[in-house]
């Protein structure tokens, strides 16, 4: 494994998200993140993508995404440095 390879606290993970400009008016937003929950929220459509390999996780509010996002981004932030990796 990786962590018997010396990289005990390696760890990786692939998400996806939905994102949307900062200019919707919030009312949009509700409505999007409203939907949003409710598929998430169905057994039998969390059940499709875990058939498919994409476990979904709960819905979750903005503060709880925005830790998700910084978390990730400090994770990477020495890989993406030491790469050179900027985006376009």
């Amino acid at each position: 494994t990786i962590a018997e390879s010396g990289y005990p606290d390696y760890a990786v993970s692939v998400w996806y998200g939905i994102a949307a400009p900062s200019k919707v008016p919030d009312e949009i937003a509700g409505k999007i993140k409203a939907s949003l929950d409710r598929a998430l929220n169905d057994e039998a459509f969390r059940a499709s993508l875990v058939k498919i390999g994409f476990p979904p996780l709960r819905p979750k509010s903005q503060a709880e995404i925005d830790k998700f996002v910084d978390t990730d981004r400090a994770r990477w932030a020495g890989v993406v440095k030491a790469l050179n990796i900027s985006l376009d």
